[in-house]
């Protein structure tokens, strides 16, 4: 594996955001070498479980103590998010200041104070300044407080945000101007992603991706070439280039992340080929005998489980009285990632940070079948599956302390 606390000096600024770096510096300057990367694991294990918690805070916090128990709870034992904890690699970290950041709101920007909002554009700043692909998401934020109260009464929070959000990422951007005279806001390569995002071969590595364009990893004129030949290639093949983001988008979407942690044959090549060379049951006996195939189809499962629910719970969502406005900053995260990807290039990656939301909706659609089925085996009308009425399991009994403030807020709007 590469250490990239012992890499030599660069001459360039770094191609990711810092945050992750420092993070991993920090741990790598502290303490010996051998014990570095199983005390980030550690760390990172730990703000695993923390967001399994953030998660359950989203889900009560929007709809009700048991959608956030049932997601909460799914993310706890998720194979992918499981795995991804022992990657040193940002997503564990991303996706931690991703969710406190949407607690926060949930939680407390229902105020509308400026002073609120102020600290959420901070925790954003942070965020992107792990992962700098979150760069535009206070727009959506924006839209959302100008849906709740009006442009009048959201422009000074909105301003507070946005205020914030920039201070917070202004010292790295300063930082790069000093030093490499580099204009770089949370990180450099949407140039090369957009690139890639117009090319066949897709990902090579960053060495591989360079010689393609015909730059180095210094030149001062990397992403206007990036930039110039992704436009070129665009421009000479609209439709091919629709087609060829579609498809990557969709495979993407489709394919489960952190499959390639397991060794072994790829499961969805071994099941196509199965499919089109043999279907009988002696082959599909031996498909399960491949290396890693149960741990692979757990990341399948979970995978399309959670699609498949979190469309359910969107469209019960959107069907409820200002259930779209109550629940617009889960839509906001998934419709923020997927848009940016269908433009710049996508892996199951970097499309991750967006499963714990889908697991919120799919929460959601649980919870509303566990009501339908109570209400249909008492022979009584179903009750709506987020409202606190006493005695649900799933949707709060008594006793329960008054939650949701956003949601409260949201629907008297």
């Amino acid at each position: 594996m590469a250490r990239p606390w012992s890499a030599p000096p660069s001459r360039t600024p770094p191609p990711a955001a810092p945050v992750y770096i420092l993070f991993v510096g920090a741990v790598a300057s502290l303490f010996p070498e051998p014990a570095v990367i199983p005390l980030i694991q550690l760390i990172q294990a730990i703000l695993g479980a923390l967001t399994v918690g953030l998660v359950y805070l989203l889900g009560r916090g929007v709809w009700s103590h048991g959608v956030g128990l049932i997601a909460g709870a799914v993310v706890a034992v998720s194979p992918a998010f499981v795995v991804e904890t022992a990657n040193v690699l940002s997503e564990t970290l991303f996706i931690f200041l991703l969710m406190a950041a949407l607690v926060f709101y949930v939680w407390r920007g229902g105020d509308g104070r400026a002073r609120t909002l102020a600290a959420l554009g901070v925790i954003l700043g942070v965020a992107t300044l792990t992962r700098a692909a979150l760069l535009a998401f206070p727009a959506a934020i924006v839209l959302h407080l100008v849906m709740a109260h009006g442009w009048r009464r959201a422009l000074r929070p909105a301003a507070a945000l946005l205020l914030a959000f920039a201070l917070t990422l202004a010292p790295w951007t300063v930082y790069n101007l000093i030093r490499w005279d580099r204009l770089v806001i949370g990180a450099e390569g949407f140039a090369s992603f957009l690139w890639l995002g117009a090319q066949e071969a897709g990902w090579r590595g960053p060495e591989a991706t360079d010689a393609a364009v015909g730059v180095t990893a210094d030149d001062p004129l990397k992403d206007p070439n990036y930039a110039g030949q992704a436009v070129a290639s665009i421009a000479s093949d609209p439709a091919g280039y629709a087609a060829l983001r579609l498809r990557n988008w969709a495979e993407a979407i489709i394919q489960p992340h952190n499959t390639v942690y397991y060794p072994g044959e790829s499961l969805k090549s071994a099941s196509a080929r199965w499919l089109a060379e043999d279907r009988s049951l002696g082959g599909l006996v031996a498909l399960t005998q491949l290396e890693s195939f149960w741990p692979k189809l757990a990341l399948y499962v979970f995978h399309f489980a959670g699609l498949a629910a979190g469309l359910a719970g969107m469209v019960i969502a959107a069907r409820r009285p200002n259930g779209f406005r109550a629940a617009f900053v889960f839509y906001a995260v998934v419709g923020y990632f997927l848009s940016v990807h269908l433009v710049l290039y996508a892996l199951p990656r970097y499309l991750f940070p967006t499963e714990a939301v889908w697991w919120l909706f799919a929460a959601l659609a649980l919870a509303t079948a566990w009501e339908w089925l109570r209400a249909r085996e008492a022979h009584r009308p179903a009750r709506t599956p987020g409202c606190r009425t006493e005695g649900s399991a799933i949707s709060g009994g008594r006793g329960e302390p008054p939650v949701r403030p956003y949601g409260s807020y949201i629907s008297k709007m």
